[in-house]
Formats: C-alpha cells, sequence, structure tokens
C-alpha cells in the first residue's frame, strides 16, 4: 500500500463506507496537538475510512491529512470494507443501527456470501449477519428496545408477534423497571395475547390494565398463570387462618412443584416451644388440606 498526503480539501469525495459510524473511533486532543493520528484510507473513487475523522482534522486546522491508497484488488469493496473495519478496531462494540449500516452496505455491494470474513470484525465469535436480519425485521417499538438495551434480542424475537404499541407500552412504562422485569412482562404478555386471541385493540387494552397495576410483575404474572395465583392466594388464606400469630412458618415449594411442604419456628423459653408445639398440633389436624396442593 503506498502512502501520501491530500489537502483537506480533496477529501469530499467519500464511498459510503466512510460514513457508517455512529460512535467512530476519534483520536484525542493531545494527539491531534501532536500530530499523532492514523492515515485516512483512500480508493481511486473516494474516501474509505473515515469521514468523521476527516472532518475532525479539519476543524482543528489541518490543511493537510496522510492517507493511505488502496489500489488495484485492495480497492475491491470485499477488501475496503474489511480495511476499514480494521481500522475502526470497535469489534464487539458497534451499536445495532452500525451494524445495520454495515449489514445494508453488504448487501448493496453483494458481499452477504463473504460475511464470514466481514461479520467477525463486527461482532467476535459471529460469522453472518442472522442477529442482524433478526433486529431489522422486529417491530419499531421492539427494535427501539434493543437499540436503548432495555431487553436483548433474543426476547424480542421471541415476542415479536405483540402488537407494535404493546412494546411501545412497556418501553415508555413511567415507572422504574428492571431488565429482568422487563423481559419477563414481555414474555407473559405475549404468551397472555396469544392464549386469549387478543387483537391489537384488545391488547393494548389488557396490557394498560396490568401496567397499571402497583405490582405490574406480578399483575402479568398472575394473569398468565391464573390458576397457580389462585392456588397461591388459596394456600396463603389457609395458612393465615391457622398459623397467624403462632410463630410457625409454613412454606410451599415454588410453583407448588415438589413433595414436601417446609416448617420452621424459633424459639427461646419452654413457653415460646409449648405454643409452637400447640400449632404445630393444629396444623397436623389439617394437614390434607395443605398437601393437597402439592404436584
Amino acid at each position: 500500500m503506498k502512502r501520501a498526503v491530500y489537502p483537506v480539501s480533496a477529501l469530499k469525495r467519500r464511498l459510503p463506507e466512510a460514513e457508517i459510524w455512529e460512535e467512530p473511533s476519534l483520536p484525542s486532543e493531545g494527539a491531534l496537538r501532536r500530530g499523532v493520528v492514523p492515515p485516512l484510507l483512500w480508493a481511486p473513487d473516494g474516501l474509505v475510512w473515515s469521514g468523521a475523522l476527516c472532518d475532525r482534522l479539519r476543524e482543528a486546522g489541518w490543511k493537510e491529512i496522510p492517507v493511505v491508497l488502496l489500489e488495484g484488488e485492495e480497492a475491491r469493496p470485499l477488501n475496503r470494507i474489511t480495511a476499514a473495519l480494521e481500522c475502526e478496531n470497535r469489534a464487539g462494540a458497534y451499536t445495532w443501527e452500525e451494524q445495520a449500516h454495515i449489514y445494508e452496505l453488504c448487501r448493496t455491494y453483494g458481499l452477504l456470501e463473504e460475511a464470514e470474513r466481514i461479520v467477525p470484525l463486527v461482532v467476535p465469535g459471529k460469522r453472518d449477519f442472522s442477529h442482524v436480519e433478526r433486529y431489522l425485521s422486529l417491530p419499531a417499538s421492539f427494535r427501539e428496545m434493543v437499540r436503548e438495551g432495555k431487553v436483548d434480542l433474543k426476547t424480542a424475537w421471541e415476542v415479536r408477534d405483540l402488537p407494535d404499541p404493546v412494546g411501545g407500552l412497556v418501553s415508555y412504562y413511567p415507572h422504574r423497571m428492571t431488565f429482568s422485569e422487563r423481559r419477563q412482562i414481555l414474555v407473559m404478555l405475549a404468551e397472555i395475547v396469544r392464549r386469549e386471541g387478543l387483537d391489537e385493540r384488545a391488547a393494548m387494552h389488557r396490557a394498560g390494565e396490568l401496567l397499571a397495576s402497583p405490582k405490574p410483575l406480578e399483575a402479568v404474572r398472575r394473569a398468565r398463570f391464573p390458576r397457580l395465583a389462585g392456588m397461591e392466594d388459596s394456600f396463603t388464606a389457609s395458612r393465615r387462618r391457622l398459623l397467624d400469630g403462632t410463630g410457625v412458618a409454613l412454606e410451599a415449594p415454588p410453583g407448588f412443584e415438589g413433595h414436601s411442604l417446609r416448617v420452621s419456628f424459633r424459639f427461646s423459653s419452654r413457653t415460646e416451644f409449648a405454643r409452637r408445639m400447640k400449632a404445630l398440633s393444629k396444623l397436623e389436624e389439617h394437614l390434607d388440606e395443605f398437601l393437597s396442593f402439592l404436584g
């Protein structure tokens, strides 16, 4: 590869790959002052990498810019793109929109069959653009959630049949929601909508109703698993009736999936121990009622 120095004004002609970065790699102020910057890439038909760096150098008052000339085979689209990605050197740190731009550029150039040479420079460990294709096929609100880090691509893809406005409703829910809570709510809402065969209007009404609850995750869970919620309510009511105020705790396995209950208590005197034994005796009389909850 040849090296040269070009005047800034000569680098206005730019190829698409010179402009695809949302958050480009740029030198520090100190590097600019010392004149330590990477050379730009230039092909016969225009700037390859990076328009943002070129603009930054011009703003800093540079009159001439070092370039590396790509010629012959090096100037072919595949080699230009891989060279630009190597110069950008942000594998694993590209935004979703940057990845989408890279994908669209490769499709425009007819390079999708060469993806295994390109994609590892974008996302280490991957060999094709299937993840980007999934991202681009998502409804707008789900794509935005993935882009903003509110939900992962796998979950968004799993619930993509939810009406787009429902995704927007969950995304902009006014109260604080953790990543895990949002993911669980989306998955269960999708299951509710499928099970009940709700159209967009009904799905929006149902989602809005559940999210308006003081505890939206719990409300959505109860709507998704009504039988389990009913069993939990019945178990809690029976436990409260028999054991409240006795100092004896009775626990069922999660989801009542198991074959045993757990009893626990504390005591610090003979009197307290006698009270606990009396409560256990009363519990024994109603054991069948509680054992009936177990799977």
